[in-house]
């Protein structure tokens, strides 16, 4: 701190005076002088000092002012000059549609917490402004309602935001989804405001858990012949606690009227589904099923027959060989590309006998799931040998001793494949595989082969035979795309996976699906 000297006191006046501050005694009639010219001098020094600290107060919050002026100025110009200003509309539109479609799975166009519209729309004014002016960002909706779904304002709440959302749409093609874990009469205003908009759908999910019958019923009259763009649907039954239900509800017919229907899904065990979904089985072109009991009261397939131009049919239900056999007319499947069936215990026999009496022409695209490689199936992929050029194989989890004969073998029946996914590829697949003629390095097995996905591995001997049979694959361009799930094949070090990422930086190999090489047909599983 700065003294302050008092330069009218002379020096020995001033000692003189500080003396007092270490006893007790009066000050003389001089000493008090001296004092009260003192207090006089200070107190107008201090006056002066405040009025400067007060001057200088005045000036540092102007100046801070200012400074914070500057800065928010700085801040708004730097964003005007911000790159993403340069970004055209098009192609944010491109980007938000990207982060729509990656969270779709757990999209709830309930809760804005967990819709990505309504997220990407107040990041700012720009993304908002990007977000309402393009609706096809809102025409995925996807519908929860937990089974504790009460009355009131947050009931209203939420169907008023359903609306809007619906709404910012604007007529664009909907993809709705619809899962209920409520009751009936809850969901029925959510049913009705979806109704309302169902001359846009074009792809409808229907995954009650509670009163699947009546949900489905209800959405069926409510969108009774409105449904003029409709190309997929989705619908899940429920359990065979349900089976006897349709003597309540006998049809389902108000999807019935859907000209452009091509593809439709069925969830349940229902055995009598003909009766519950009446549909334009003559237009539908692709058909799954997932039939979870062995309850086969009366055929699951009789509807089959009606499917004439039936180019895809995908089946997994544990059934007997008389009703599968018996269900499927081997005419109504001269049309079909795409054929995937899973065997079970009750069924292995069924669809052998079944590959043993097909056909199909036209057939390009074949999984099967735990399957062998029996007398049976090596005359089906003989016969098919020329047109097949996608092939799936999951071996019985019981004939993991065989499987590797069995994969091999299939390898060696079809000469043209072109994309190959195998659920357990083991040592000796792998060897196969990276087997080449020694004059030519061509492959051996399966030389056209142009995409690879290994879903699952057995434990490897050596992981660097994967790495070579990689690089034979690739040997003057004849094997570009490795689809690799690493986490289900633990066994692969570091060097491994290191040189795989280096093929895939070098632009020699890339780890994403060939227009021929779809991913599970059973992906809608994984939404539940």
């Amino acid at each position: 701190m700065a003294q302050i000297s008092i330069t009218w006191v002379s020096a020995h006046e001033e000692a003189d005076t500080q003396i007092l501050l270490y006893n007790n005694n009066p000050p003389t009639e001089s000493q008090t002088n001296i004092i009260l010219d003192a207090l006089r001098s200070l107190s107008s020094q201090l006056e002066e000092i405040q009025r400067t600290i007060f001057n200088w107060e005045g000036t540092m919050a102007d100046l801070k002012e200012q400074r914070d002026a500057i800065t928010l100025k700085i801040s708004q110009y730097q964003r005007i000059l911000n790159p993403i200003r340069t970004v055209p509309d098009h192609v944010l539109r491109s980007i938000f549609r990207y982060y729509v479609d990656a969270n779709v799975l757990i999209q709830d166009s309930l809760d804005p917490s967990h819709d990505t519209a309504w997220k990407l729309g107040q990041v700012c004014y720009l993304w908002r402004q990007v977000v309402l002016s393009s609706p096809s960002l809102w025409s995925d909706v996807t519908i929860r309602l937990p089974s504790a779904l009460e009355y009131g304002l947050a009931l209203e709440r939420m169907q008023k935001r359903l609306t809007t959302h619906l709404s910012r749409a604007k007529g664009s093609p909907l993809t709705i989804s619809l899962n209920t874990e409520c009751t009936l009469r809850p969901a029925i205003p959510f049913m009705a405001i979806i109704a309302s908009h169902s001359e846009n759908i074009i792809d409808l999910c229907l995954m009650p858990k509670e009163d699947n019958l009546s949900v489905i019923h209800s959405m069926s009259s409510m969108v009774m012949g409105l449904l003029p763009l409709l190309q997929r649907l989705t619908v899940d039954f429920g359990t065979s606690t349900q089976r006897y239900l349709p003597l309540v509800y006998p049809f389902s017919d108000g999807f019935s009227i859907a000209p452009q229907l091509r593809e439709v899904t069925i969830f349940g065990d229902y055995s009598n589904l003909p009766s519950l979904l009446e549909l334009p089985w003559d237009q539908i072109a692709c058909f799954r099923s997932r039939f979870e009991s062995s309850f086969v009261a009366e055929n699951p397939y009789t509807f089959v027959p009606r499917m004439t131009n039936l180019q895809e049919f995908f089946s997994r239900r544990v059934i007997s060989h008389d009703v599968l056999t018996s269900s499927i007319p081997y005419t109504t499947l001269h049309h079909l590309q795409k054929l995937c069936l899973q065997t079970g215990a009750g069924s292995a026999r069924a669809v052998n006998e079944l590959l043993g009496q097909l056909d199909l022409p036209n057939l390009r695209e074949l999984e099967l799931h735990r399957a062998t490689l029996t007398d049976t199936l090596r005359g089906f992929l003989s016969r098919h040998s020329s047109t097949l050029t996608f092939f799936s194989l999951t071996p019985r989890e019981s004939d993991h001793l065989d499987s590797d004969d069995t994969i091999i073998g299939c390898m060696k029946l079809l000469p043209g494949l072109h994309a190959l996914a195998l659920d357990f590829a083991s040592q000796p697949c792998i060897d196969a595989l990276s087997e080449v003629e020694h004059d030519t390095m061509a492959p051996i097995l399966v030389p056209n082969l142009r995409s690879l996905k290994l879903r699952m591995a057995s434990t490897l001997d050596d992981d660097k035979c994967l790495i070579e049979m990689v690089e034979t694959r690739m040997f003057k361009g004849l094997f570009r795309i490795l689809v690799l799930d690493v986490d289900l094949i633990p066994d692969l070090n570091e060097t491994t996976t290191g040189r795989l990422q280096e093929l895939l930086a070098e632009g020699l190999l890339f780890e994403e699906l060939s227009p021929s090489m779809p991913s599970s047909v059973f992906d809608v599983e994984m939404a539940e």
